[in-house]
Formats: structure tokens, C-alpha cells, sequence
């Protein structure tokens, strides 16, 4: 196939979906179970623990009175017979800590991770002939890119091509961390090629990564046999 006919389409990596899905229906549910204490328990704590604070200071340090009267006390009232589990200042602190995890949680983690989750659906980078295309309908013609920053590619996977549309500047951005590896790589390198690799900043070419690659396999290999021909000498 042809440059000029290439067609090649680049699915989201479903391990990348499925790990902010995993992640978000975990903290959501974590966020949420924050929230029940301070809306359903503490609210219905806090007259016992109110009213026992206020006996306490009132009594003065009478530990006989006490006891005696908050059990009188806590039986007219359908409390609890022991003294309450938290001072009011401790229930203001624990509902202020509740909110704070529950918050953290749902809308930092939760909800973001499945909002990720939800724009996958259905994304896929590619090249139909002699344009970069997507499922945003976004379409670049070779001829029109300008750089190729590849500057976040050998860490993160991103790479930024910058064209001009009507005089607007504008980027197409190809992920082989989000998108299949395979097919964004192959994406890339037919970039370099059809826009040429004095396009790039930041990094190297994808000819330059594969070079690199075998260099490291040959040395592993030529280290293997070496390792081998010493072992089989010391038998």
C-alpha cells in the first residue's frame, strides 16, 4: 500500500479506559461511604453529646452525679445509657474530616476518572490518505503540519503536530500511551516520513527509536551468549 492510500486507525488501548474506570468507580465509592457518617450518624450524635457536655459542666466534676443523672437523662431520651462516644468539638472535627475525604475522593478522583472513562468511548486517531484524521472529526492534511513536538513523546507518549487552519494555529495530538501503541506508532513514523523528520523538536524520530531499540537487543543478545559460551566452558 501506498503512502497516498495508507489507512490506518489507532482504538483507544481499552487497559487505559478501563484503569480510570476501575479507579474512579473505586474512589467514588470511597468519596460516597465518607459522606454517610457526616449527614446520617453525626446529626443524630450530637444531642446526646451536647447534652452530656453540658451536664458535665454543670456537675462540676461530680462523677457519681453524674452518671446518675445522664442515665436518667439518656433513658427519657432514647440514648444510649454509656456516655456519648464523642465530645460535640469531636463531632464538628470528625464531620469537617468526613466532608474533606468524601469530597477529595468523589470529585478529585471518582468523578474525573469516570468522566476520562466516558470520553474514550468511541475515540481513535488515524490516517485516511493523505490526512491525520479523528473521531472529533478533525482532519490534517500532511501538507499542512508545520512541527512535530515531540518533546513528551519518549516519556508520556504525546506528541503535538501544529498546523495553521485559516490562519488559526491548531494541534493534532497522537497518545501511544491512550491510543493502541502499535498503530500510533506506526501513525507517527508514516508522519515522519510524508511531513519529514527536520519537522521534529524536542526528540527523535521514530527511524532514530528503532535504531536505538536493536542496538540494545543486539547487546542483550551478544551479553546471552557470552553468558552461555561461559557456562558451557565451566562444565
Amino acid at each position: 500500500m501506498s503512502d497516498s492510500s495508507a489507512a490506518l486507525r489507532a482504538e483507544v488501548n481499552p487497559n487505559f479506559k478501563y484503569k480510570f474506570l476501575l479507579i474512579g468507580v473505586i474512589a467514588l465509592a470511597v468519596g460516597l461511604y465518607h459522606f454517610i457518617d457526616p449527614i446520617f450518624v453525626y446529626p443524630k450524635m450530637r444531642p446526646a453529646s451536647e447534652a452530656y457536655e453540658l451536664l458535665k459542666t454543670q456537675l462540676k466534676g461530680d462523677d457519681g452525679e453524674l452518671q446518675r443523672q445522664w442515665a436518667t437523662m439518656a433513658e427519657s431520651n432514647n440514648w444510649t445509657e454509656g456516655s456519648p462516644k464523642y465530645s460535640p468539638a469531636e463531632l464538628t472535627t470528625n464531620t469537617l474530616y468526613s466532608y474533606f475525604i468524601g469530597f477529595l475522593f468523589t470529585f478529585v478522583a471518582g468523578i474525573p476518572c469516570l468522566l476520562t472513562f466516558f470520553r474514550c468511548l468511541g475515540q481513535w486517531i488515524g490516517v485516511e490518505g493523505d490526512q491525520l484524521v479523528n473521531a472529533k472529526g478533525q482532519k490534517v492534511a500532511f501538507d499542512q503540519i508545520e512541527t512535530i513536538d515531540k518533546s513528551k513523546w519518549e516519556k508520556k507518549g504525546i506528541a503535538k503536530l501544529a498546523y495553521s487552519e485559516n490562519g488559526v494555529a491548531k494541534s493534532f495530538v497522537i497518545d501511544d500511551l491512550k491510543f493502541d501503541r502499535v498503530t500510533s506508532d506506526q501513525i507517527m513514523d508514516l508522519v515522519e516520513q510524508r511531513v519529514g523528520v527536520d519537522k521534529i523538536t524536542g526528540g527523535k524520530s521514530e527511524a532514530q527509536y528503532r535504531t536505538a531499540r536493536e542496538e540494545i537487543e543486539r547487546e542483550r543478545e551478544e551479553r546471552q551468549k557470552i553468558e552461555e559460551a561461559e557456562a558451557e566452558a565451566d562444565n
